[in-house]
């Protein structure tokens, strides 16, 4: 017997303590994106965890975060190998604890990045002022949230700070760095700075795929060298 379900409607620490609860010997399969993890019970307890090439409490480190997704309780499965021996109430409290800890620590890196927007706006406005390649220039975070801007307001310009950020989280191959695309207004790029940051250049109709490039890795080489 299969239980399905999703994680949004479940939650993934009810999920985690569900077997515990009725004493389960199964096997849990959870989905987020592109991600896969399983998860055996014996009897109610966690013995072992998989995902990738991560094996035991590693395992629920990463999967507490998981928000959305999909998961299978596959009733009776034993389990292939034993990776777990802490309790699981006290590794879902790791778990949860190393979470919060990880998004402190974001909110700070934000913030401090915030703090130097407008350091960053100078830097961005140096660059246009020149009267170069570059017309429009925007830092982002992963989410599309503006850190820093400058230039002008290109022709659909919202819509792609809206779109862009979606591309990169679902890009399927490893290490995105850059994207281009040209219309017939001109160029648009998307660079890759580091885990928390995009560069967005916008250009002018007329300019050359070599300029652009050139200009484009020049600027985000000033600024990833900024931030070490």
């Amino acid at each position: 017997m299969t239980l399905q379900g999703s994680l949004k409607e479940f939650g993934i620490v009810e999920l985690l303590q569900f077997p515990y609860n009725g004493r389960k010997t199964c096997q849990v399969v959870m989905r987020s994106g592109e991600a896969e993890a399983s998860l055996h019970y014996d009897h109610g307890r966690l013995v072992h965890a998989i995902q990738g090439d991560r094996y035991g409490e590693e395992v629920l480190m990463t999967v507490v975060d998981w928000e959305d997704g999909t998961f299978e309780i596959r009733q009776d499965v034993a389990s292939p190998a034993r990776t777990i021996d802490t309790d699981l109430h006290r590794l879902i409290m790791l778990a949860l604890k190393a979470r919060d800890e990880r998004k402190l620590a974001e909110q700070k890196r934000q913030e401090e990045i915030r703090r130097g927007g407008g350091n960053l706006t100078m830097k961005l406005d140096e660059w246009v002022k020149l009267g170069g390649v570059l017309s429009h220039l925007a830092v982002m975070n992963p989410d599309g949230v503006v850190l820093a801007q400058t230039g002008g307001k290109p022709e659909g310009i919202e819509e792609l700070r809206r779109l862009i950020p979606g591309v990169i989280r679902s890009y399927p191959r490893r290490a995105f760095k850059r994207l281009y695309c040209e219309d017939e207004s001109g160029f648009v790029v998307a660079q890759r700075l580091d885990e928390h940051r995009v560069l967005l250049a916008v250009t002018d109709a007329g300019r050359t795929l070599g300029a652009v490039t050139l200009a484009v890795n020049k600027l985000a080489s000033q600024l990833t060298e900024s931030e070490s």
